[in-house]
């Protein structure tokens, strides 16, 4: 039976009771007949205030930290930054996950009722709600719903690069290689001779010189491969390595006599294959091959550093560590082999620090943010607060110094074959995308091809296929 309420109870000037104002029995509203977009509200405020409040605490009170690494505690502060300006806006952001949330939730469910009501009839209320939840956040974050943005392919990683070398190690091009011995023993005898002219013999560099002779004396009727070739070449990029300066530079110099050799092989001392082809594989296995190692070489370097700095001091002094490893690649030569005069400069950029940089490292240390003496110091007359903020500049400065090491490893990678190949790929499915047309689809296919023939296993090549697939449908 319904219920009679007097309208007191909901605000109104108080009456004698229900004969005296005609009204008929009525029920009285209640939290289930409210509309779940307005009744939602104050909870959603609360939870967005509450996720805010967490990041804060996480990320900058010292209860937050736990035992957690220098860079997931730089993580966090980042994410406690951005929580202060969220919390206040967690009215705004609360009110429109539950304003527009819930519609948006409603109207996906009803479409689905009119195009597939047998799906449509497992929906899952909470689910869609949450998704619709998270579209708004998207929204509210500055994202728009957009013309499609041409696709961005990351650096190649150092796994990745390992990979697409050995691939080319181990391509077709270089193991059909096939030659007659004269060419190489030819080479072997040339190269000697030039070495002569530059100083060098077998008894300064006594090494490399045993290896070429010994390449000089190839049997007749014998056949070279393509493998053969780049034994001997890595056989002489170890000598290269010596810290004998001598032997060094006489492998080096044999090295690129090498190089040189291999695309001037004549057609009448191949017995099978393509020398100029194998050449230009060799070639992308070796840069492949060598920014890997030479980026791995850095990534230990800062791990090192980050590993250093989490023993001695919390995390703290990072950036001192990270600017030790970087310069001992700026000063030592054994260091920098392998690397660019460009990324050798780099190194020693980050070694010396920004003028910024400079002046945030000093503040912080000032202010006590390393801990310490310091931070008791300054942190007794401030109450605590010179010590916090020294803290941020630390992190920040730290942050900085890292980012810097990590952006130069990342150019070391950038410069290899494969990120080539990947680069031009991503403009060649930007331009089809932004002037879809035969000849621009034809140009991705080259490029897909190209990026596929430096890449290893069938789920990359699969990735690319799966693509162009999608450029394809999209301009039918």
């Amino acid at each position: 039976m319904a219920e009679t309420v007097n309208p007191a109870d909901w605000g109104a000037a108080p009456v004698d009771g229900p004969a005296n104002w005609g009204a008929v029995p009525v029920e009285a509203p209640s939290q289930s007949s409210m509309p779940a977009a307005i009744a939602d509200v104050p909870a959603e405020i609360k939870n967005a205030a509450s996720e805010n409040i967490a990041a804060i605490k996480r990320g900058l009170t010292p209860s937050g930290q736990g035992e957690r690494g220098f860079l997931e505690r730089s993580g966090d502060l980042a994410k406690g930054l951005a929580g202060i300006p969220g919390l206040v806006l967690s009215p705004v952001t609360g009110a429109a996950r539950s304003l527009i949330g819930h519609p948006m939730a409603d109207l996906t469910h009803k479409a689905g009722e009119l195009i597939a009501p047998e799906i449509a009839a497992k929906d899952d209320p909470a689910a869609m709600y949450a998704r619709a939840k998270g579209d708004v956040d998207l929204a509210l974050s500055g994202a728009r719903a957009a013309t499609p943005k041409p696709p961005t392919v990351s650096t190649p990683t150092i796994q990745e690069l390992k990979a697409a070398s050995e691939a080319a190690y181990k391509s077709p091009e270089v193991v059909g290689l096939e030659m007659k011995p004269d060419p190489i023993r030819n080479y072997s005898v040339k190269t000697q001779q030039a070495m002569n002219a530059e100083g060098f013999d077998d008894i300064v560099a006594p090494k490399t010189f045993s290896l070429l002779q010994r390449v000089e004396k190839f049997p007749e009727g014998s056949v070279v491969t393509g493998q053969n070739i780049n034994s001997l070449r890595k056989k002489l990029g170890k000598l290269a390595g010596s810290i004998d300066p001598t032997e060094k530079a006489a492998a080096s110099f044999a090295i690129d006599h090498l190089d040189d050799f291999i695309p001037k092989i004549v057609g009448k001392d191949i017995l099978k294959g393509d020398a100029t082809a194998a050449a230009a594989r060799l070639e992308e296995a070796r840069g492949n091959w060598a920014a890997a190692k030479q980026s791995e070489k850095l990534d230990k370097k800062i791990v090192k550093a980050e590993m250093q700095a989490d023993t001695a001091n919390s995390g703290m002094n990072l950036e001192n560590r990270i600017r030790t490893q970087m310069g001992k690649i700026a000063i030592d030569d054994r260091e920098a082999r392998g690397l660019r005069p460009s990324e050798i400069a780099d190194a020693k950029s980050i070694a010396e620090g920004t003028a910024s940089q400079n002046l945030l490292r000093g503040a912080g240390n000032l202010l006590g943010g390393g801990g310490g003496l310091g931070a008791v110091v300054t942190g007794i007359p401030s109450g605590g607060l010179a010590p916090a903020a020294g803290f941020g500049l630390k992190v920040l400065s730290n942050r900085m110094t890292l980012n810097q090491a990590n952006r130069l490893s990342e150019a070391i990678r950038s410069r290899a074959p494969l990120a080539s190949s990947v680069e031009k790929f991503g403009e060649a499915i930007a331009k089809h995308q932004a002037n879809s047309s035969p000849s621009t689809y034809a140009g991705a296919v080259i490029a897909a091809r190209n990026l596929s023939n430096n890449l290893p296993g069938a789920a990359y090549k699969s990735a690319i296929g799966t693509l162009l697939r999608d450029l394809t449908h999209r301009d039918e």
